[in-house]
């Protein structure tokens, strides 16, 4: 039997109804109250529904796989793609993984997103890598049911594992037990370096093969001394130890060519390609 409904009081709804869902997720009926509103007839309408869509979302694939390029710089050639999701309904990626999590169902939707660009890939040029973004708890739960949707990948190509943005990690020796499980084809990638002391945690803890820089730090770093005096400390703390630095969101040739003097690696972004559905 479900325990009692908690009562969820917020000034702001759409945070109140994120807090029940977690709960309902758990097992535990919410009702959402603003203050100074009375009791909805029908609470929790809206977070039932989300849950019933990313559910059907999830059953009938209805989203496909898009692939941005990669782009060594100092040699303007395509070495790798990052796959990327975009949903039929329409909607961020990343706020309807948010709210698969949230909803108790976020493994589930990586996993489902994951077979579909591990099929795509197949037709992707061969001897380029292929990046996978992903949360720590599917690479740490799930290990197995990640290990044989990757199978056929490894055999082609290198895949590049990406952690996705701000997710918390508590548990960096599994991390290296579970990528040393997989395969020496699965090499790993942190987002967002320079963001924040967490995320330059993750680069220490972690030693990926590739880290990837913070877009607030591309963005203009023609015109900005500050950000090349940031970047060019990580060029040069990946030349150190020995992993490729990652710019993306590189919208102009001024910003590509600042980060190929300051020794950037690879790039990404609109100018060297959007994401599309057939690799260039």
């Amino acid at each position: 039997m479900r325990p009692a409904p908690v009562i969820v009081i917020d000034h702001d709804r759409a945070h109140g109804e994120f807090v029940a869902a977690v709960l309902d997720a758990a097992g535990v009926d919410a009702i959402v109250v603003e203050s100074d509103v009375p009791v909805p007839a029908s609470p929790w309408r809206g977070a039932h529904e989300r849950r019933e869509e990313v559910v059907r979302t999830i059953k009938t694939s209805a989203f496909r796989t898009v692939f941005q390029p990669m782009v060594a710089l100092y040699k303007s050639e395509v070495v790798g793609y990052e796959a990327l999701t975009r949903f039929d309904e329409g909607g961020r990626p990343d706020q309807w993984f948010m709210d698969a999590s949230a909803l108790g169902l976020g493994t589930e939707l990586e996993l489902a997103t994951l077979a579909s660009a591990v099929a795509a890939a197949h037709a992707l040029p061969a001897g380029r890598f292929v990046t996978l973004n992903l949360s720590p708890e599917l690479l740490l739960a799930r290990r197995e049911e990640l290990g044989e949707a990757l199978r056929e990948l490894i055999e082609d190509r290198t895949v590049v594992l990406e952690l996705t943005e701000h997710d918390v990690i508590e548990d960096y020796e599994g991390i290296h037990a579970s990528l040393a499980a997989l395969s020496p084809q699965v090499q790993l990638s942190v987002d967002d370096a320079g963001a924040g002391f967490s995320t330059l945690r993750h680069v220490l803890m972690l030693e990926p093969e590739y880290v990837k820089l913070d877009r607030a730090w591309v963005s203009d770093i023609h015109a900005d001394p500050t950000r090349q005096a940031l970047v060019a400390g990580l060029s040069h703390f990946a030349r150190t130890t020995g992993c490729e630095l990652v710019a993306e969101g590189i919208e102009s040739e001024h910003e590509r060519a600042t980060l190929q003097d300051l020794d950037v690696s690879l790039g990404q972004g609109y100018l060297l390609g959007p994401p599309d559905d057939v690799a260039p």
